[in-house]
């Protein structure tokens, strides 16, 4: 990995170490770790709402191309 970072990566890009692979089993944060923001109980709705309005997009999409029945067969030439 650390060759692929040095090969295409930038020229100050951190490399790996073992340690960075290996769970944290004692729960301690790390210094360089962040912790991400909360987010709000409306941001969450709106988030799931989003994903649903998308599928039930595709599925609508689905039930439509199978309502519509198999492709029309091409001549034989």
């Amino acid at each position: 990995m650390n060759g692929m970072i040095s090969w295409s990566g930038e020229k100050d890009a951190k490399l790996t170490t073992p340690m960075d692979f290996m769970p944290d089993w004692e729960g301690e944060v790390r210094k360089d770790e962040v912790k991400a923001p909360r987010q709000s109980v409306e941001e969450q709705k709106r988030i799931l709402f989003a994903i649903a309005k998308t599928q039930k997009k595709k599925a609508e999409r689905e039930n439509n191309l199978r309502e519509k029945g198999p492709p029309i067969k091409l001549r034989n030439k």
